[in-house]
């Protein structure tokens, strides 16, 4: 057993003492290749915008038509998007409510390219106005 030991201990130390690199030496790039290598940026190519970009680069807002909510019921505002635009997001405005302020069982895509909201005015004693917002990105 001990023979196999100072074997193991022998080779072992016989490979820790070798001096070659396990990894081949990296080689420094010549003069004339780093030379035709030129500025990575010339001029404003930076800050100017890519002329083959995808996806897109502007947010429209528009607004839908102002219905009435009368006193005491529920109603329902959209705004769409114009064709060759893509809805991605929106909101809503409330306007001339009464003593309590109305509030929007829901605000969502209608999945028609468009903005939706679900107003509730129930228990109010007046009408109330609202206009939807919709964001379209072309």
């Amino acid at each position: 057993m001990r023979k196999i030991l100072l074997l193991l201990a022998g080779t072992l130390a016989a490979a820790c003492a070798d001096q070659s690199p396990s990894a081949p030496a990296s080689k420094a790039p010549n003069a004339s290749a780093v030379a035709n290598l030129g500025p990575a940026v010339v001029g404003d190519a930076a800050q100017s915008k890519p002329t083959d970009q995808v996806g897109f680069t502007k947010i429209t807002k528009l607004f839908g038509t102002t219905i009435s909510v009368g006193a005491n019921a529920y109603g329902t505002a959209s705004a769409k998007c114009p064709a060759g635009t893509t809805v991605v997001g929106g909101g809503y405005t409330f306007a001339n409510y009464g003593s309590s302020r109305p509030f929007a069982d829901q605000s969502h895509d209608d999945n028609a390219n468009g903005w939706m909201v679900d107003v509730d005015n129930t228990g109010q004693p007046s009408s109330t106005y609202v206009v939807v917002t919709v964001y379209c990105a072309s």
